[in-house]
């Protein structure tokens, strides 16, 4: 029987994140125990960015460990940008490095794209697992708090696509990757693309 759920539970939330028909995952839902039903809840406001986008991306300051400042919102302004939030115990978070490195290689010649990755993991944490994992993009410490308020109500991994004028125009968490593991080259890339052919 806990097959059968898990089963059920995993076609319910493939049908979550990819917007398939309302009917179809109803009936799903129907099938699931209460307490896959409350999981499954928490996961479909989870992958909802929908009421998100189109709101400027909060307001931020990462500073390294002697108080500089590395990057403000002013900084990225006229740039079309990809932010990633994660940390060391995500393990869901981990499935998005490899993505994330391509990304970076394929814009790493456009001056008017940036992709960060923003942590709470304390900047000798970030050290170790940006070596240990290849990341080939800036990740930058910010308290817990202020990670937090910029991700809003969503869980870790969260992304955010902000156009050039620091609004968000996409937010998704990881499984629509999971789910299609082309998703950064079918529907990230093409509206990036877009985006940097934008005044």
């Amino acid at each position: 029987m806990e097959k059968f759920t898990s089963f059920i539970f995993i076609c319910f939330f493939s049908l979550i994140v990819c917007g398939q028909q309302k009917d179809s995952a109803g009936k799903l839902f129907s099938m699931l125990s209460e307490k896959a039903q409350k999981q499954a809840l928490i996961i479909q406001r989870l992958s909802d960015y929908s009421y998100i986008e189109g709101n400027q991306f909060g307001k931020f300051c990462s500073k390294d460990t002697t108080g500089r400042i590395i990057l403000t919102n002013d900084s990225l302004k006229g740039k079309v940008v990809f932010v990633n939030f994660w940390f060391e115990s995500c393990k869901y978070c981990h499935n998005l490095f490899e993505p994330l490195n391509q990304l970076s290689a394929h814009y790493k010649d456009n001056p008017y794209f940036r992709l960060i990755s923003f942590t709470f993991d304390l900047p000798e944490v970030l050290e170790k697992n940006s070596t240990k994992y290849g990341l080939k993009y800036p990740v930058l410490y910010l308290e817990d708090s202020a990670c937090h308020s910029l991700l809003i109500d969503k869980g870790f991994p969260a992304n955010f696509l902000l156009d050039k004028t620091g609004k968000i125009v996409l937010g998704t968490g990881v499984g629509k990757f999971l789910a299609n593991p082309k998703f950064f080259d079918e529907e990230i890339i093409p509206r990036i693309d877009s985006l940097l052919k934008q005044n």
